[in-house]
């Protein structure tokens, strides 16, 4: 997947979106990211995480909250020329 335009500061940035079982990371009706919960029950519970556009960025966290930090700082790292907002500046 490749966003084809050039960077803008007024851009709207991805939005968290929840589904069942699963949290989406969307921008403009694309779906940049994910994150799902592990199948039932299997323990420990874990939240496997996913950059779409990149087979590199993935991975598994304990909690909610951290997987879907990853997804963000992975979407920032993969997409910091497009979006100067998602930089902190």
């Amino acid at each position: 997947m490749w966003i084809d335009a050039r960077p803008r500061h007024n851009l709207p940035l991805p939005t968290w979106q929840r589904g069942h079982r699963v949290h989406g990371y969307w921008l403009d009706g694309q779906r940049l990211g994910h994150v799902g919960l592990s199948p039932r029950g299997q323990s420990p519970v874990v939240y496997g995480w996913a950059i779409d556009a990149s087979t590199d960025a993935w991975g598994e966290e304990r909690t909610l909250r951290t997987a879907k930090r990853r997804v963000e700082a992975a979407f920032r790292r993969l997409y910091s020329w497009r979006f100067p907002a998602s930089r902190g500046y």
